[in-house]
């Protein structure tokens, strides 16, 4: 079976922007298998994790969408990473084939819509609605996969 890696990124303590964690907090309870993280951003410390995957799926909340956005990402060949302390998930892929010999074959972003990023703990009604479409296009893109 292949491995399959899911992150949840924002900052729980300012409404929406915590929805990428809220989702793969579920998805950790209904798949306790299934390797979860969360973290405040990507930098390019992930670069080894990323590396020791087949398949990642990245959940984050996302200023002026309206629905769920999935996006394929490929590493930035031929392109040297920035080396900044947040990079854009290219570069980590990128640095997860130069530094380890390998990226996953698959990688995809999924932005949930948020719309209140105030500092609050509660996620808004839309947001709440959105996370859970995320998390079946994850549960989905997990079966597809074989994952």
């Amino acid at each position: 079976m292949r491995s399959a890696l899911v992150i949840g990124i924002g900052n729980s303590l300012r409404s929406d922007d915590g929805a990428g964690i809220r989702a793969a907090e579920q998805l950790r309870v209904r798949h306790p298998s299934l390797d979860v993280r969360t973290a405040q951003q990507l930098t390019p410390e992930y670069a080894e994790l990323l590396s020791a995957h087949a398949a990642v799926v990245i959940l984050d909340a996302s200023v002026g969408i309206n629905e769920v956005r999935v996006t394929q990402v490929k590493p930035a060949r031929g392109a040297s990473p920035r080396g900044t302390h947040a990079s854009p998930l290219e570069d980590i892929l990128t640095l997860s084939h130069s530094l380890y010999g390998h990226a996953p074959d698959e990688v995809i972003l999924i932005e949930i819509p948020g719309v209140n990023f105030e500092f609050r703990e509660e996620i808004s009604p839309v947001t709440e609605d959105a996370i859970e479409q995320a998390i079946d296009v994850v549960e989905r893109f997990l079966l597809r996969n074989d994952l």
